[in-house]
């Protein structure tokens, strides 16, 4: 209960952030109190500084909690390659001024989401700009088994930015 007072008390509301618990076993009988504990979650963010801040704030309510009641608490944050996209604001003030003023180009600007993007990665390391291309499934979301993408829009979002590149190398 008390990791889900971090997103509310430390962070902006204007940014956003997402701790969750997700997973929790302990036990396998109901009338014996166990032994240990294994709960797992995911922590998302905007920025990587507010992702760090979480997990920080995730350690000092464990070791908190791990003291209140003597216990061992064996913390592992594991962020791996999934880091929030932090787009290049100038490159993508460009990006959506072009695309947005391309009378061949269908363009919509997208509302923010805490994905877990490879590309992320890359964001960190080199400025970059993520766009979705568009192939949504209304009937699915994202990683449905049932998801159909709408391939008819790969060659025209491709061309889009091929034209978005012939514009930046002016």
């Amino acid at each position: 209960m008390q990791v889900q007072t971090i997103v509310s008390r430390n962070v902006d509301p204007l940014r956003g952030g997402v701790v969750t618990i997700g997973e929790l076993h302990a036990g396998t009988v109901p009338n014996i109190i166990p032994g240990e504990a294994s709960l797992m979650g995911t922590i998302r963010a905007f920025r990587q500084s507010d992702i760090e801040m979480m997990q920080q704030r995730v350690r000092d309510i464990a070791n908190g909690v791990g003291a209140t009641y003597g216990i061992d608490v064996d913390l592992k944050l594991i962020q791996g390659g999934y880091m929030p996209v932090e787009n290049a604001p100038e490159q993508t003030a460009d990006m959506m001024q072009f695309m947005a003023g391309d009378p061949q180009t269908d363009f919509a600007e997208a509302e923010p989401a805490m994905t877990g993007e490879d590309f992320g990665f890359l964001t960190q390391k080199f400025p970059g700009t993520m766009a979705w291309l568009g192939v949504n499934d209304p009937e699915h979301t994202l990683h449905s088994d049932k998801l159909s993408p709408d391939e008819a829009s790969i060659k025209p979002g491709v061309d889009a930015f091929i034209r978005f590149f012939e514009h930046r190398m002016q």
